[in-house]
Formats: structure tokens, C-alpha cells, sequence
């Protein structure tokens, strides 16, 4: 029994299994947006705020941004940084 298969013989056969196709595909990928791109988003927008309530509290707050900053620098260093 010889089993005669090309580069894209499944995509021919049936527009359906076409559609599943692209939608587990998608669904496959979506760990790894969940883990990659959407925290980044969230954080961004999350510091965004929180800038602008720290600034809204004058002086006070331009000291807590600075400190923000050196924890995510501190922090940076930790995860990143050596063996």
C-alpha cells in the first residue's frame, strides 16, 4: 500500500476541514499570545495610569515614580541577569 501525499494535499480535499484547519491553528496560538503579548499590553496600561495618579500627587509622586523605576530596573537585573 503506497500512500501518495504532496505539500497540501489536505488543504484541497474539503472546504470545512479548511475552516478547522485555521481556526485550531489560531486557537494554538493563543497561549502564547495570553503569555507574550496581551501581559505586556496590560502592564503598559496598567503603568500608565499609575503614572498619572503619581503625578497627579505632585512632588511626592515624581519620588514614587522614581522608585518604580528602580524596582523594575532592580527587579530586571534579578530575572534577567547572571547564571
Amino acid at each position: 500500500m503506497k500512500i501518495n501525499l504532496k505539500l497540501g494535499d489536505f488543504m484541497k480535499n474539503n472546504k470545512k476541514d479548511n475552516i478547522l484547519y485555521i481556526i485550531f491553528a489560531f486557537l494554538g496560538t493563543l497561549p502564547a499570545l495570553f503569555l507574550n503579548i496581551f501581559p505586556i499590553l496590560l502592564w503598559g496600561i496598567f503603568l500608565f495610569f499609575m503614572i498619572l495618579l503619581c503625578l497627579s500627587l505632585g512632588i511626592f509622586g515624581i519620588f514614587i515614580i522614581i522608585a518604580m523605576i528602580i524596582a523594575v530596573i532592580i527587579s530586571a537585573v534579578y530575572i534577567f541577569g547572571g547564571k
